[in-house]
């Protein structure tokens, strides 16, 4: 039967950021309790590997919580264009810092996390010879609102 198998985790991270550009709330230091979807998918159902997955879950739950969760869980993610000042002081005290080189909007987050993920698929032959890629990901800043990236 043709088709594509998919599978999806779902990670829960605290991380807070700043939207300097951006005329509102969100312009100041805030954070939010994230919930991040990342689906994986072969090209057919028929290369879902010789146990019958698309890839064991713990495999996947692994590989995100190196990549992407070790980063940015509690930590504050800021836009290295920043003011100095305020970057020079976080970086003095224990502040769990990452600079981007974009404004940290959960649809750059997710480009990030995108190109990321992608990269680590690409580092295990075994994954790319069986079809295995990132098909989505989904960011959910609020219990109501996400971002979401697919690849097409």
């Amino acid at each position: 039967m043709g088709g594509r198998l998919s599978v999806t985790k779902i990670f829960r991270f605290e991380m807070a950021h700043a939207l300097p550009d951006y005329n509102g709330p969100c312009a100041h230091l805030h954070g939010h309790s994230y919930r991040l979807e990342v689906t994986l998918s072969t090209g057919a159902a028929e290369t879902a590997g010789t146990e019958g997955m698309v890839m064991d879950f713990s495999q996947l739950k692994k590989m995100v919580e190196e990549t992407i969760i070790a980063q940015v869980d509690h930590a504050l993610v800021l836009d290295e264009r920043m003011d100095a000042a305020l970057i020079d002081a976080l970086q003095k005290v224990n502040t769990k810092l990452v600079l981007t080189p974009f404004t940290p909007t959960s649809e750059n987050l997710l480009l990030w996390f995108a190109q990321t993920i992608a990269g680590a698929i690409a580092q295990k032959p075994d994954w790319t010879a069986r079809g295995l890629r990132l098909q989505k990901l989904r960011l959910y800043e609020t219990a109501t609102s996400f971002a979401e990236w697919e690849n097409i």
